[in-house]
């Protein structure tokens, strides 16, 4: 079988060759021509951006009879021998990762080389070694042989215990830019005469994220199947989604064009496309669009897009296996142009017109969405420019964000549901919800009030109020502005009232600080219908009692 895979024919076997990472060879060559050999290195980064082919040039290059600027020569010796020099050792710890393994190796460390002139010991995904392997590792990483240079590699840094990461000379392997894989799959393609549109590559590079040997191996399998490789057929190929769509959706959402956007996404779930590389692609256009062609879009427009941008990129991590991620790509899209259209129409006639309707207690976004015009004697809240309007929850039961209130009315509904938490609060309800809260997302039948409460958890309750935080600050966002059907559907579960509120965790996190500090102060909240909070004094005796309920901690002490 003489046929070798492009990602090994084209390995680099000289430093002149490893692309894109040109101030780690700098500062290797450097060392090499100034004799300050490390006994320890560490080279970390993601898969395919030439860690291992690093560290075999480097290893050949300290050992080269007649090495030069670019790196071994290739014609002596010891280069003609490398694959098979005893001297030159490559271990995979992912298959040989025990404490046995690691001990063989420390017996052979003590062995002077055979012909060359360094031991060099390549130690490929280190990370995976047992931690006995790295404790029986650690006294002969910190004083080997003269002759002896250890090369550890890996793809998570983050699992190599700080004692060996402390007697390692590190290097952060990055992403090979996409102008680097663009280059190098066009010269690949021309020395293996593969005929491929310049399209085409620069689709492979992107679906590569960064490593060349993915990039390779892609256009390695396109040509075995292709005379003549097109945009068409990578896409097809690995199911990709159009650039022209994701142009269309992002128009779309632009001109707050709600049928469009459902369309498009509809058009884009049928197609079985992968979430992750539309949601990519969407961001990508849009960062193209704020940095090449800012200077077309309005303020409000540019406002928008660094919005979508940020949500979208957090649903990436929020997508999970109980809900389709595309309903929170189309939550995401329509929430903000909902509000948009929400700001743009209070500050015109001060009438809610087009196709938003945000009075409907069963409102949320991708629902109502036909053209729905308000009568003109129907009372809807507006805030009018330049003047202050009071609003009463008792007056209006809908009132939540997206009722066409400004900004400082979301976060007093926001405060005054947190505050009113903290009123009363009830371990055994706390506990109660806590224990049956999973069961009840998984049981919602609502689609899109599942997407928002799917990664939520219950922090706080009172007999009536209950705090949940998300991970999410969108998703946070998407449970207040529909915050009456979220209602709707606690209370109908758990058969009893409940007025719910949605923070982050990192805003939990300081509301618990708080409410802490506040009962030490001998302060605690009292029920407000407006925004002053109001404190009244407690006995200091009470203070870790009411602490505790909330919680559900043993003993808190005030100092």
């Amino acid at each position: 079988m003489d046929y070798k895979v492009l990602y090994r024919k084209y390995r680099p076997n000289n430093f002149e060759n490893i692309i894109d990472q040109d101030f780690i060879i700098k500062t290797l060559k450097n060392a090499i021509n100034k004799q300050k050999i490390a006994h320890a290195y560490i080279f970390s980064g993601p898969r395919g951006t030439g860690k291992t082919t690093t560290a075999k040039v480097f290893a050949k290059s300290l050992n080269c009879l007649n090495y030069s600027e670019s790196g071994p020569c290739g014609e002596c010796d010891l280069c003609k021998s490398f694959a098979q020099s005893p001297d030159i050792i490559e271990i995979d710890a992912a298959s040989n990762n025990g404490v046995d393994e690691i001990r063989e190796l420390i017996n052979n460390v003590k062995l002077a080389p055979s012909m060359s002139k360094y031991k060099v010991y390549i130690i490929d995904e280190v990370h995976m070694l047992t931690a006995n392997a790295f404790n029986a590792l650690l006294l002969t990483l910190e004083e080997p042989p003269s002759n002896v240079v250890f090369i550890l590699a890996t793809t998570n840094v983050e699992c190599i215990p700080i004692t060996i990461l402390s007697r390692c000379q590190r290097f952060d392997f990055h992403q090979i830019s996409l102008p680097a894989l663009v280059s190098r799959l066009k010269y690949v393609s021309k020395e293996e005469k593969i005929e491929i549109s310049d399209e085409a590559i620069t689709e492979i590079a992107n679906l590569a994220e960064g490593g060349m040997r993915d990039a390779l191996g892609i256009l390695d399998q396109l040509s075995s199947q292709y005379d003549n490789i097109s945009l068409d057929i990578v896409q097809n190929s690995y199911n990709i989604v159009g650039t022209i769509l994701i142009e269309q959706l992002n128009n779309a959402f632009l001109t707050n064009d709600y049928p469009k956007i459902i369309e498009i996404i509809d058009e884009i779930k049928a197609k079985g496309y992968d979430y992750k590389s539309v949601a990519k692609k969407i961001i990508n256009i849009f960062m193209i669009m704020l940095i090449a062609n800012r200077n077309e879009y309005s303020s409000s427009n540019i406002s928008k897009i660094k919005k979508a941008i940020l949500e979208i990129n957090q649903s990436i991590n929020d997508a999970n296996i109980y809900v389709s991620p595309f309903i929170l790509l189309e939550a995401i899209m329509l929430a903000t142009v909902d509000s948009e259209v929400a700001i743009e129409n209070s500050k015109e006639d001060k009438k809610v017109t087009n196709n938003v309707n945000r009075v409907g207690e069963n409102y949320f976004p991708g629902n109502n969405l036909n053209h729905v015009e308000i009568e003109k004697n129907e009372k809807i809240p507006v805030v009018e420019e330049n003047k202050e309007t009071e609003v009463s929850r008792e007056d209006n039961k809908n009132y939540f964000p997206g009722n066409n209130f400004e900004e400082s009315d979301y976060e007093k509904l926001k405060n005054i549901r947190i505050n009113n938490c903290f009123v009363n609060p009830q371990k055994l309800i706390l506990e109660e919800l806590k224990e049956k809260w999973n069961s009840f997302v998984n049981n919602i039948n609502d689609s899109q009030i599942l997407s928002v409460l799917v990664d939520t958890n219950v922090v706080a309750a009172s007999d009536l109020y209950v705090i949940i935080t998300s991970g999410s600050k969108g998703t946070a966002e998407l449970v207040n502005l529909n915050i009456n059907k979220v209602d709707e559907v606690a209370s109908e579960y758990f058969n009893k009232k409940l007025k719910l509120v949605a923070i982050t965790d990192e805003e939990w996190i300081v509301q618990k600080k708080e409410y802490i500090q506040n009962l030490k102060n001998k302060k605690t909240y009292s029920l407000i219908e407006e925004d002053d909070i109001q404190y009244i004094e407690k006995e200091n005796d009470e203070l870790a009692d009411i602490a505790s309920e909330i919680f559900s901690e043993d003993k808190i002490e005030f100092n």
